[in-house]
């Protein structure tokens, strides 16, 4: 069982890198789908919500 939100703190930098990828064009959809979810933690959603959200498992979010 994973715990049910993670302290993850992103710096300005961090999540303008982030959401710029997100919209990038050429951006593969699972590294776009990655970005999505780090930044899902990063604004304390649960691993539930994030799983349902993105229809991945918590070991995915975890990775």
């Amino acid at each position: 069982m994973f715990p049910v939100t993670m302290d993850l703190t992103l710096s300005a930098a961090d999540r303008q890198v982030l959401t710029g990828m997100l919209r990038a064009t050429t951006l593969s959809a699972g590294v776009a789908r990655r970005a999505r979810i780090v930044l899902a933690l990063a604004d304390g959603r649960s691993y539930a919500d994030i799983a349902a959200a993105h229809g991945v498992t918590d070991t995915y979010i975890a990775r």
